[in-house]
Protein backbone atom coordinates (compact mmCIF):
# COMPACT_ATOMS: atom_id res chain seq x y z
CA UNK A 1 0.00 0.00 0.00
CA UNK A 2 1.32 3.42 -1.01
CA UNK A 3 1.83 5.83 1.90
CA UNK A 4 4.01 8.24 -0.06
CA UNK A 5 1.32 10.60 -1.34
CA UNK A 6 -1.19 12.68 0.62
CA UNK A 7 -3.66 15.46 -0.11
CA UNK A 8 -4.07 18.46 2.18
CA UNK A 9 -7.62 18.70 3.54
CA UNK A 10 -7.84 21.62 5.94
CA UNK A 11 -6.31 23.78 8.64
CA UNK A 12 -7.86 23.80 12.12
CA UNK A 13 -7.22 26.97 14.09
CA UNK A 14 -7.34 27.42 17.85
CA UNK A 15 -10.99 27.74 18.95
CA UNK A 16 -11.95 31.42 19.31
CA UNK A 17 -12.87 31.29 22.96
CA UNK A 18 -11.54 33.61 25.65
CA UNK A 19 -9.59 31.19 27.83
CA UNK A 20 -6.70 32.36 29.96
CA UNK A 21 -5.20 28.84 29.88
CA UNK A 22 -5.33 28.54 26.07
CA UNK A 23 -3.89 31.58 24.30
CA UNK A 24 -1.98 29.83 21.52
CA UNK A 25 -0.69 26.48 20.23
CA UNK A 26 -2.41 23.22 19.33
CA UNK A 27 0.75 21.15 19.70
CA UNK A 28 1.20 17.42 19.05
CA UNK A 29 -2.34 16.46 17.97
CA UNK A 30 -3.56 13.08 19.23
CA UNK A 31 -6.77 11.95 17.46
CA UNK A 32 -8.98 9.25 18.95
CA UNK A 33 -12.37 7.79 17.99
CA UNK A 34 -14.67 7.06 20.94
CA UNK A 35 -18.14 5.69 20.22
CA UNK A 36 -18.01 6.98 16.62
CA UNK A 37 -17.03 10.46 17.80
CA UNK A 38 -13.77 11.98 16.59
CA UNK A 39 -11.75 13.78 19.25
CA UNK A 40 -8.38 15.47 18.86
CA UNK A 41 -6.32 16.22 21.96
CA UNK A 42 -3.48 18.75 21.92
CA UNK A 43 -1.15 20.85 24.05
CA UNK A 44 -2.04 24.52 24.42
CA UNK A 45 -0.31 27.38 26.26
CA UNK A 46 -1.21 30.37 28.39
CA UNK A 47 0.45 33.80 28.28
CA UNK A 48 3.26 32.53 30.56
CA UNK A 49 3.99 29.54 28.28
CA UNK A 50 2.51 27.00 30.72
CA UNK A 51 0.97 24.16 28.71
CA UNK A 52 -2.25 22.24 29.38
CA UNK A 53 -3.99 19.47 27.48
CA UNK A 54 -7.19 20.45 25.70
CA UNK A 55 -9.45 18.84 23.10
CA UNK A 56 -11.90 19.41 20.29
CA UNK A 57 -14.56 17.16 18.78
CA UNK A 58 -14.59 17.18 14.99
CA UNK A 59 -17.05 16.24 12.29
CA UNK A 60 -15.43 13.09 10.81
CA UNK A 61 -16.31 14.13 7.24
CA UNK A 62 -15.56 17.85 7.09
CA UNK A 63 -13.20 18.05 10.09
CA UNK A 64 -15.06 21.14 11.25
CA UNK A 65 -15.19 21.74 14.99
CA UNK A 66 -18.35 20.47 16.69
CA UNK A 67 -17.43 20.96 20.33
CA UNK A 68 -14.61 22.49 22.36
CA UNK A 69 -13.32 22.19 25.90
CA UNK A 70 -14.33 24.79 28.48
CA UNK A 71 -11.59 23.75 30.89
CA UNK A 72 -8.25 21.93 30.62
CA UNK A 73 -8.39 18.16 30.45
CA UNK A 74 -5.11 18.08 32.37
CA UNK A 75 -2.82 20.87 33.50
CA UNK A 76 0.52 21.26 35.21
CA UNK A 77 1.45 19.20 38.26
CA UNK A 78 2.36 20.30 41.75
CA UNK A 79 5.41 22.47 42.34
CA UNK A 80 8.51 20.30 42.21
CA UNK A 81 6.87 17.54 40.16
CA UNK A 82 8.26 16.44 36.81
CA UNK A 83 5.37 18.22 35.07
CA UNK A 84 5.13 21.42 37.09
CA UNK A 85 5.63 23.62 34.00
CA UNK A 86 3.09 21.91 31.78
CA UNK A 87 1.79 18.85 29.96
CA UNK A 88 1.37 17.83 26.30
CA UNK A 89 -0.48 14.67 25.10
CA UNK A 90 1.31 11.82 23.37
CA UNK A 91 -1.12 8.87 23.05
CA UNK A 92 -4.35 7.26 24.23
CA UNK A 93 -4.97 3.54 24.63
CA UNK A 94 -7.68 1.34 26.09
CA UNK A 95 -6.50 -1.18 28.71
CA UNK A 96 -8.99 -3.46 30.52
CA UNK A 97 -11.98 -1.22 29.70
CA UNK A 98 -10.20 1.90 30.92
CA UNK A 99 -8.73 4.66 28.81
CA UNK A 100 -5.26 5.96 29.55
CA UNK A 101 -3.72 9.19 28.35
CA UNK A 102 0.07 9.13 28.14
CA UNK A 103 1.64 12.54 28.09
CA UNK A 104 4.86 14.52 28.21
CA UNK A 105 5.43 16.56 31.34
CA UNK A 106 8.08 19.23 31.51
CA UNK A 107 9.78 21.53 33.98
CA UNK A 108 12.02 24.52 33.45
CA UNK A 109 15.52 23.45 32.59
CA UNK A 110 18.00 26.06 33.72
CA UNK A 111 21.13 25.34 31.65
CA UNK A 112 19.02 23.53 29.03
CA UNK A 113 15.67 24.50 27.55
CA UNK A 114 13.58 22.07 29.61
CA UNK A 115 13.63 18.78 31.49
CA UNK A 116 11.03 16.37 30.18
CA UNK A 117 9.55 13.03 31.24
CA UNK A 118 6.45 10.91 30.56
CA UNK A 119 3.31 10.63 32.65
CA UNK A 120 0.00 8.76 32.51
CA UNK A 121 -3.55 9.73 33.46
CA UNK A 122 -6.87 7.90 33.34
CA UNK A 123 -9.21 9.51 30.83
CA UNK A 124 -12.99 9.68 31.28
CA UNK A 125 -14.65 10.36 27.92
CA UNK A 126 -18.12 10.75 29.40
CA UNK A 127 -17.04 13.56 31.73
CA UNK A 128 -14.14 14.69 29.54
CA UNK A 129 -11.69 14.83 32.40
CA UNK A 130 -8.42 13.09 33.26
CA UNK A 131 -6.77 12.19 36.55
CA UNK A 132 -3.15 11.22 37.03
CA UNK A 133 -2.64 7.54 37.82
CA UNK A 134 0.27 8.64 40.00
CA UNK A 135 2.12 11.91 40.46
CA UNK A 136 5.51 10.59 39.47
CA UNK A 137 6.65 9.88 35.91
CA UNK A 138 6.08 6.61 34.10
CA UNK A 139 9.08 7.39 31.87
CA UNK A 140 12.18 9.25 33.03
CA UNK A 141 15.97 9.16 33.16
CA UNK A 142 17.74 6.05 34.38
CA UNK A 143 21.39 5.24 35.07
CA UNK A 144 21.56 3.72 31.58
CA UNK A 145 19.71 6.66 29.98
CA UNK A 146 21.01 9.76 31.79
CA UNK A 147 19.48 12.32 29.42
CA UNK A 148 15.76 12.94 29.36
CA UNK A 149 13.25 10.43 28.01
CA UNK A 150 9.72 11.56 27.17
CA UNK A 151 6.73 11.48 24.79
CA UNK A 152 5.47 7.93 25.43
CA UNK A 153 3.35 6.61 22.56
CA UNK A 154 1.85 3.25 23.49
CA UNK A 155 0.35 0.52 21.28
CA UNK A 156 -0.80 -3.08 21.70
CA UNK A 157 1.26 -5.23 19.35
CA UNK A 158 1.54 -9.03 19.38
CA UNK A 159 0.13 -9.46 22.91
CA UNK A 160 2.46 -6.84 24.37
CA UNK A 161 2.34 -3.13 24.97
CA UNK A 162 5.06 -1.31 23.08
CA UNK A 163 6.10 2.21 23.91
CA UNK A 164 7.91 4.38 21.37
CA UNK A 165 9.54 7.23 23.23
CA UNK A 166 11.93 10.10 22.65
CA UNK A 167 15.38 9.44 24.11
CA UNK A 168 17.98 12.21 24.18
CA UNK A 169 21.57 11.36 23.25
CA UNK A 170 23.19 14.71 24.03
CA UNK A 171 22.83 18.49 23.93
CA UNK A 172 24.67 20.77 21.52
CA UNK A 173 25.12 24.54 21.41
CA UNK A 174 25.89 27.15 24.04
CA UNK A 175 24.08 28.17 27.23
CA UNK A 176 21.62 30.55 25.59
CA UNK A 177 20.92 28.43 22.52
CA UNK A 178 21.14 24.66 22.88
CA UNK A 179 19.29 21.79 21.27
CA UNK A 180 18.82 18.14 22.13
CA UNK A 181 19.83 15.34 19.78
CA UNK A 182 17.28 12.56 20.17
CA UNK A 183 15.97 9.33 18.69
CA UNK A 184 12.93 7.08 18.99
CA UNK A 185 13.55 4.21 21.42
CA UNK A 186 11.42 1.21 22.36
CA UNK A 187 10.13 -0.13 25.69
CA UNK A 188 7.85 -3.13 26.33
CA UNK A 189 5.28 -3.98 28.99
CA UNK A 190 2.73 -6.63 29.92
CA UNK A 191 0.32 -4.18 31.57
CA UNK A 192 1.02 -0.73 30.14
CA UNK A 193 2.30 0.59 33.47
CA UNK A 194 5.55 -1.27 34.22
CA UNK A 195 8.09 -0.97 31.45
CA UNK A 196 11.29 -2.73 30.38
CA UNK A 197 13.87 -0.61 28.59
CA UNK A 198 17.20 -1.66 27.13
CA UNK A 199 17.96 1.25 24.80
CA UNK A 200 16.53 -0.41 21.68
CA UNK A 201 16.24 2.10 18.82
CA UNK A 202 13.38 2.16 16.37
CA UNK A 203 15.54 3.93 13.76
CA UNK A 204 19.05 5.35 13.61
CA UNK A 205 19.73 9.02 12.98
CA UNK A 206 21.41 9.92 9.73
CA UNK A 207 24.53 12.10 9.54
CA UNK A 208 22.95 15.54 9.92
CA UNK A 209 19.70 14.55 11.59
CA UNK A 210 19.05 15.98 15.03
CA UNK A 211 15.85 14.21 15.99
CA UNK A 212 13.04 11.78 15.19
CA UNK A 213 9.74 12.48 16.94
CA UNK A 214 7.14 11.07 17.58
CA UNK A 215 5.97 7.63 16.27
CA UNK A 216 2.39 7.01 15.10
CA UNK A 217 1.84 3.31 14.36
CA UNK A 218 -0.83 1.59 12.27
CA UNK A 219 -1.26 -2.05 11.35
CA UNK A 220 -1.92 -2.35 7.63
CA UNK A 221 -2.48 -5.88 6.36
CA UNK A 222 0.48 -7.85 7.76
CA UNK A 223 2.79 -4.87 8.36
CA UNK A 224 3.12 -2.01 10.80
CA UNK A 225 3.55 1.49 9.42
CA UNK A 226 5.19 4.10 11.66
CA UNK A 227 4.91 7.82 10.88
CA UNK A 228 7.32 10.32 12.42
CA UNK A 229 8.90 13.70 11.81
CA UNK A 230 12.63 14.30 11.45
CA UNK A 231 14.71 17.48 11.61
CA UNK A 232 18.33 18.48 11.19
CA UNK A 233 20.64 19.27 14.10
CA UNK A 234 20.58 23.07 13.76
CA UNK A 235 18.67 25.94 12.11
CA UNK A 236 15.49 23.90 12.01
CA UNK A 237 13.05 26.45 13.44
CA UNK A 238 12.89 28.84 10.47
CA UNK A 239 14.87 27.19 7.67
CA UNK A 240 12.61 24.91 5.57
CA UNK A 241 15.57 22.78 4.45
CA UNK A 242 16.39 21.84 8.05
CA UNK A 243 12.93 21.88 9.60
CA UNK A 244 10.75 18.92 10.55
CA UNK A 245 9.37 16.87 7.66
CA UNK A 246 7.24 13.72 7.87
CA UNK A 247 8.54 10.24 7.02
CA UNK A 248 7.29 6.69 7.39
CA UNK A 249 8.87 3.34 8.18
CA UNK A 250 7.76 -0.30 8.01
CA UNK A 251 8.03 -3.23 10.42
CA UNK A 252 6.96 -6.86 10.60
CA UNK A 253 6.85 -7.01 14.40
CA UNK A 254 6.79 -3.44 15.76
CA UNK A 255 10.38 -3.76 17.02
CA UNK A 256 12.59 -3.88 13.94
CA UNK A 257 11.92 -0.94 11.61
CA UNK A 258 13.07 -0.02 8.12
CA UNK A 259 12.90 3.59 6.99
CA UNK A 260 11.01 4.08 3.73
CA UNK A 261 10.36 7.59 2.39
CA UNK A 262 9.50 11.16 3.16
CA UNK A 263 5.82 11.68 2.42
CA UNK A 264 4.57 14.17 -0.17
CA UNK A 265 1.64 16.42 0.71
CA UNK A 266 -0.08 18.21 -2.16
CA UNK A 267 -1.51 21.72 -1.72
CA UNK A 268 0.37 22.66 1.43
CA UNK A 269 -0.88 25.88 3.02
CA UNK A 270 1.93 28.44 2.72
CA UNK A 271 0.52 30.47 5.60
CA UNK A 272 0.79 27.65 8.12
CA UNK A 273 3.22 24.95 6.91
CA UNK A 274 5.68 26.33 4.39
CA UNK A 275 8.56 25.78 6.83
CA UNK A 276 7.78 22.63 8.81
CA UNK A 277 5.45 19.65 8.97
CA UNK A 278 5.79 17.93 12.33
CA UNK A 279 4.37 15.57 14.96
CA UNK A 280 2.10 13.33 12.82
CA UNK A 281 -0.70 11.15 14.15
CA UNK A 282 -2.52 8.88 11.70
CA UNK A 283 -5.73 6.88 12.01
CA UNK A 284 -8.37 5.40 9.76
CA UNK A 285 -11.61 7.36 9.46
CA UNK A 286 -14.49 6.23 7.24
CA UNK A 287 -12.16 3.86 5.39
CA UNK A 288 -9.49 6.50 4.68
CA UNK A 289 -6.14 7.15 6.33
CA UNK A 290 -6.12 10.64 7.84
CA UNK A 291 -3.07 12.43 9.24
CA UNK A 292 -3.19 15.19 11.85
CA UNK A 293 0.04 17.15 12.25
CA UNK A 294 1.52 20.53 13.09
CA UNK A 295 2.90 23.16 10.75
CA UNK A 296 5.15 26.15 11.38
CA UNK A 297 6.39 27.02 14.86
CA UNK A 298 5.49 23.61 16.29
CA UNK A 299 1.72 24.09 16.10
CA UNK A 300 1.48 27.69 17.26
CA UNK A 301 -1.17 28.39 14.61
CA UNK A 302 -3.18 25.19 14.79
CA UNK A 303 -3.49 21.66 13.41
CA UNK A 304 -3.16 20.53 9.78
CA UNK A 305 -5.11 17.63 8.26
CA UNK A 306 -4.34 15.56 5.17
CA UNK A 307 -5.58 12.29 3.65
CA UNK A 308 -3.68 9.51 1.95
CA UNK A 309 -4.17 9.46 -1.79
CA UNK A 310 -6.28 6.40 -2.68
Amino acid sequence: MDFNNWNKETHIGLPKVNKNWSKNYMQTPVPYIFQDRLFVFYGTRDSKNISSISWIELDPDSFSIKKTANKPLLTKGRLGSFDDSGVIPSSIIRINNKYFLYYMGWSKGGDVASRNAGGVAELNFNKMCAERVFEGPILDRTREEPQYCAVPRVYRINSKYIMYYLGVNKWIGDYKSNDAIYEIRIATSNDGMNWKRNGTKALSLKNNEGGHYPFSVLKVQNKYIGFYSARNKTSYRKNPKNAYKIFFAESEDGIHWKEKNKIKIKNLNNSFENVMQAYPSVLKINGEHVMFYNGNDFGKYGIEVCKKVI
